[in-house]
Parts: structure tokens; sequence; C-alpha cells
């Protein structure tokens, strides 16, 4: 197996590559972000910054995040979009 070049950025040595991987996990994620996170596999989304998701939604024409659910039926807007 080839370790990836991000992997291999991380440090000089082997020993330094471990440490500063390892720190990348010292802090837990919240609550929020685990069921941010839960949600993006479960559905297939892109999960970061809204900037970053509408990078990925040029780049892949396609849509990256849930679409809107539901709308105000009474609404003359909501009623010219059907």
């Amino acid at each position: 197996m080839i370790p990836h070049s991000c992997y291999l950025d991380l440090a000089k040595t082997d020993a330094g590559r471990q440490g500063a991987y390892r720190r990348l996990f010292v802090r837990e994620l919240s609550e929020n972000d685990l069921e941010d996170l839960r949600q993006s596999i479960r559905g297939g989304w892109v999960i970061g910054s809204d900037k970053f998701k509408a990078k990925i939604a040029r780049a892949l024409d396609a849509r990256v995040t849930p679409a809107q659910r539901g709308g105000d039926r009474k609404s003359e807007k909501f009623r010219r979009s059907k």
C-alpha cells in the first residue's frame, strides 16, 4: 500500500506523521457535528461551508444539499411555481 501524499506531508518521519495524524483526532466531535455528518452520509450530501458546497455543486453540476421541503401553499409565489 502506498501512503497518500497528504499523509506524507504531515511530517518528515514515520513517527512524526503518526503523531501528527493522531493529533488530528484529539478533539471530539460535538453532537451537532456528528448529526450533520450522519445526515450527509445518509443522504449522500456534501458537508462543509456554503462556499465549499457551491464549489462542489458547480464542479459536479449537481445538487449537493437537500432541497427545501414543503412551502407556504397559500402564497401566490408557491402556486405560480407549480
